[in-house]
């Protein structure tokens, strides 16, 4: 099967059942034998599973409007945009629904997924209202099909997919063996360079990013990444820890692998201890219990 190149676009209708049916078809089938676009899919589902969480159309409606009406206060457009939803959830203002109707999609089943919607804020004001862009509070831009969200915190994170479902893993969650978790990270700032293992209940210590001891440290900043490779528990006992350190210059992977290893001697000092790898890493870390 020849391999097509699919933009970010065009996988975010994809996902939104928007295109038509013979290229959902030609899409489906690729994503079935190539792992790169299946990573890609599933990392979309999961940005825009978490965005539409952390920022829900109704409230982000109203951000729009209220930033809309501040803009607009020493212009022609004086009257300020009132919105109000009842206790059931039903929202009288026209614009609000306009806003939430393009912010959820067409289907209503998933946010749109342009940066999870957020991106799309300039449009849709555009859109709607035909009036300058809006430069507002909205904390996400696109530069170069990167996102990048401001005022996020750095720190790691486990998803878990089951069936259609993609779940976040708090930490302790109960997990079990054979469960596929996909791990993501986010770094801020000038902490340009970052390594990702893990604990299990053996002491056995696995290297998730890089790939191998002598890969490159350097990594995205000011946005949330999944790594392309999902890990699949195996049936070691009682936990699994995965610890992110991030650093401002590259780290020596040997050398945390090994700090790691004396970490993995006993249950307790995995659990409560830390690397101790000096004050100029930041240390993160999840555990799930089996």
């Amino acid at each position: 099967m020849k391999t097509i190149k699919y933009t970010d676009f065009q996988l975010e209708q994809f996902l939104l059942d928007e295109l038509p049916d013979e290229l959902m078809g030609k899409i489906r089938a690729q994503a079935e034998t190539d792992e790169d676009l299946k990573a890609r899919i599933y990392e979309l589902e999961i940005s825009d599973s978490e965005i539409l969480k952390k920022y829900p159309a109704d409230m982000m409606s109203v951000k729009i409007i209220n930033g809309i009406r501040t803009r607009k206060e020493s212009s022609a457009y004086t009257s300020p945009v009132k919105v109000k939803a009842n206790p059931a959830g039903i929202v009288h203002n026209s614009l609000h629904k306009k806003l939430i109707a393009y912010l959820t999609g067409k289907s209503g089943r998933t946010a749109y997924s342009i940066t999870a919607a957020l991106t799309a804020t300039a449009m849709v004001i555009a859109i709607i209202l035909n009036s300058p862009i809006f430069t507002g509070d909205i904390p996400a831009v696109k530069d170069n099909d990167i996102t990048r969200i401001k005022g996020m915190e750095p720190g790691i994170s486990l998803h878990r997919k089951k069936g259609s479902n993609i779940e976040e893993l708090k930490n302790l969650a109960k997990t079990s063996q054979g469960d596929l978790l996909q791990i993501g990270y986010t770094s801020t700032g000038e902490y340009k360079y970052g390594i990702i293992l893990s604990i299990d209940g053996r002491g056995t210590v696995t290297l998730h990013h890089p790939e191998t001891e002598y890969g490159d440290t350097l990594i995205p900043v000011n946005r949330k990444v999944m790594l392309k490779r999902a890990y699949e528990l195996d049936d070691s006992p009682d936990y699994e820890k995965f610890i992110l350190l991030l650093r401002e210059k590259p780290i020596d992977v040997k050398s945390v692998i090994e700090k790691a290893k004396i970490l993995a001697q006993s249950r307790e000092s995995t659990l409560n201890g830390h690397l101790k790898s000096g004050e100029s890493f930041l240390e993160f870390s999840l555990t799930v219990t089996k």
